[in-house]
């Protein structure tokens, strides 16, 4: 079972890469040059996922985790830059906002890293094999809850914006408004049931989320050039 989930999740990652790398030869666009970048980020969590997923023992799996925070990190700033380039809304988005969630994901990171030392992300971990293959188990700390509070305030944000986008646009721009919105959508939907135990153990949920995200960007890109 962990090796089908694994080979999903490197897949995926590949699609992401490559969707990634057509974003970035149009930077120049408002809002690509951040959603390119979330789009690595996504890349880097769904392989080194589906490498923790074939671990068999902790310190591998930790030593994925670790890789894991080089993009989980960094979603909360990618995703709150993408939509107010997107939409254009500077107000609310600003760059003191902005510098707040970009110190939060770095401090993050710095404390994944070295969490070992003071267990402020994970309180405590372990290895559960209770479905069959070795997973990680986390307590979560308390620094775990304000990067989760950074990351719903940056993708409540984006779907509000994205609905002003549908509801004051017409034709395609409409469209594709409602296609990045589903996008958005489903990782977060993905992230709420991983929170509230809605899955198989504990599995993370939210990189099989990138599989269908990237199923709607890669159709944005072929039917209404969402990138260009």
């Amino acid at each position: 079972m962990n090796i089908i989930l694994s080979t999903i999740l490197v897949v995926s990652s590949m699609v992401l890469i490559v969707l990634g790398i057509v974003g970035f030869r149009h930077r120049g666009i408002s809002g690509v040059k951040a959603i390119t970048l979330l789009m690595f980020a996504m890349a880097i969590h769904s392989f080194a996922y589906g490498m923790e997923l074939m671990s068999s023992d902790w310190e591998t799996m930790y030593q994925w985790i670790r890789v894991e925070y080089l993009g989980v990190s960094f979603y909360p700033i990618l995703i709150l830059w993408f939509a107010r380039e997107y939409a254009g809304e500077r107000r609310f988005a600003n760059n003191y906002a902005m510098g707040i969630v970009l110190a939060i994901c770095t401090a993050t990171l710095f404390l994944v890293e070295t969490n070992a030392m003071h267990g402020l992300y994970y309180a405590q971990m372990g290895v559960d094999r209770s479905i069959g293959f070795p997973i990680v188990m986390t307590q979560k700390g308390q620094w775990y809850m304000v990067q989760v509070g950074a990351l719903y305030f940056a993708m409540i944000y984006a779907l509000v914006v994205l609905i002003g986008q549908i509801l004051n646009t017409r034709g395609v721009t409409r469209r594709r408004a409602f296609l990045v919105f589903t996008g958005m959508l489903v990782p977060m939907i993905a992230s709420t049931c991983y929170l509230l135990g809605w899955g198989i153990g504990e599995i993370d949920l939210i990189p099989f989320s990138f599989i269908f995200l990237s199923v709607l960007v890669a159709s944005g890109i072929y039917r209404y050039d969402i990138l260009f």
